[in-house]
């Protein structure tokens, strides 16, 4: 039995008014994307981390009750942690008890807390002084102030004709128009277009694919003032286990027309990153954007485009029915909000010897030529073969000349 004795004062007893109640309740916090970078190499990676499932928020009550004073502590300091604000974060999966007092009541909030935070990895953009940098910058500045249509992505003003008897020029507008490019044949003796291209590495041998260049061909070059060089093959070569094809000329090629330069075989220690993120390089294609209805022999049927590649680190690791590849497409993996973006067309059927180039100190250094849309050889990766077939084939015809592949100079750039 409870005793109550009133004192004279005349003091009420009462319950808990009903305002005094302590609730509280949860803003949880939208999930936000936090992201840190750092550099490996040559590249400066973002790593973005976005919550998944709570990761934050704020403890309020109600006014009448938190003007009285509220106080918090976790009592799962392992899960989650809270300050004197009520806010509220994340430690560790598990349910985050949260003690809420008041100076008339206490309650313990429960926070179910799940999920692992979703982490990936992107390419912000390459270190200054690399060669990467260089490329990526040269190309960026190639199309600035652009915009990809027929104006500018198609190779020729003019275009008809066929290899005996051809009318050709260049196109002014062209978005590469200031790249010299000469060293690309522009047709082929068994063809009406600029199918399946061989690209001048020497004043007497070409590099093709060898899937579609299997015989001896003759060539046809458009120097810059528009005149024609032709020239035919006497002999060609394989490189074994590869789709690359070496030719040798029946006469030496004027100095109108370009020998293409190639990287060099330590060109890894400069490309660092090139086996995990892209690079832009120049491509030749067969058709402007999805248009495959376009007529063979119009200027409409032969184009440039940026394609980005990335080299594989370890070639044997990947083998396409042509051979061993080296570097490989990747589109898609622009940034949306990279200009480049707007340039990028996938390869396709019919781009076969299509070569590739990237921008290095103004001029356009020869990748190789593609062996399917899946892929390539690269030439630096092959250089002492190439050599040796350029110096067998030259010897067979009784050409006693040293031939060697010229190597791009990569001085000035960082080494890793």
């Amino acid at each position: 039995m409870t005793t109550i004795t009133w004192a004279q004062s005349g003091k009420t007893l009462r319950g808990r008014a009903a305002v005094e109640d302590l609730s509280v309740a949860m803003a949880v916090d939208p999930n936000t994307v936090t992201t840190t970078t750092h550099t490996v190499n040559d590249a400066i990676v973002a790593t973005d981390t976005v919550a998944n499932g709570f990761a934050s928020g704020t403890l309020s009550a109600p006014a009448n009750v938190g003007s009285q004073g509220v106080t918090y502590q976790s009592q799962t300091p392992a899960v989650c942690s809270v300050d004197s604000s009520g806010r509220v974060a994340k430690v560790s999966n598990g349910t985050c008890l949260i003690l809420v007092q008041s100076k008339k009541d206490s309650l313990v909030f429960q926070q179910p807390i799940s999920g692992t935070p979703l982490v990936s990895t992107r390419l912000q953009q390459y270190v200054a002084g690399s060669l990467a940098r260089h490329v990526s910058d040269a190309m960026a500045s190639l199309v600035a102030g652009k915009t990809p249509d027929d104006a500018t992505l198609l190779n020729y003003s003019t275009y008809s004709g066929d290899y005996p008897s051809l009318t050709i020029a260049r196109n002014p507008q062209n978005f590469a128009a200031g790249i010299d490019l000469t060293g690309m044949s522009v047709a082929r003796s068994d063809l009406s277009t600029g199918y399946w291209p061989a690209c001048l590495v020497s004043k007497r041998h070409y590099i093709a694919a060898n899937h579609v260049t299997g015989a001896n061909f003759s060539f046809c070059w458009l120097a810059a003032d528009g005149t024609q060089v032709r020239a035919t093959a006497l002999s060609h070569t394989n490189i074994a286990g590869t789709d690359l094809h070496v030719g040798y000329l029946d006469q030496d090629m004027p100095a109108s027309i370009k020998r293409f330069k190639v990287l060099p075989a330590n060109f890894r220690s400069y490309l660092p990153s090139s086996g995990t993120y892209w690079l832009p390089s120049l491509s030749k294609r067969q058709v402007v954007g999805n248009d495959a209805s376009a007529a063979i022999n119009t200027p409409k049927y032969d184009a440039l485009r940026v394609l980005p590649v990335k080299f594989i680190d370890t070639e044997s690791t990947y083998y396409g029915s042509n051979g061993h590849y080296a570097y490989v497409p990747v589109i898609g993996k622009l940034d949306p909000a990279d200009p480049l973006r707007a340039w990028q067309v996938p390869l396709h059927s019919g781009d076969s010897s299509g070569p590739s180039w990237l921008l290095i100190n103004g001029e356009a250094v020869l990748l190789g030529h593609y062996a399917e849309v899946t892929g390539a050889p690269h030439l630096g990766d092959y250089i002492t073969q190439v050599e040796a077939a350029m110096n067998s084939l030259a010897s067979a015809q009784g050409d006693g000349t040293s031939y060697s592949l010229t190597k791009i100079s990569l001085a000035g750039f960082n080494a890793y």
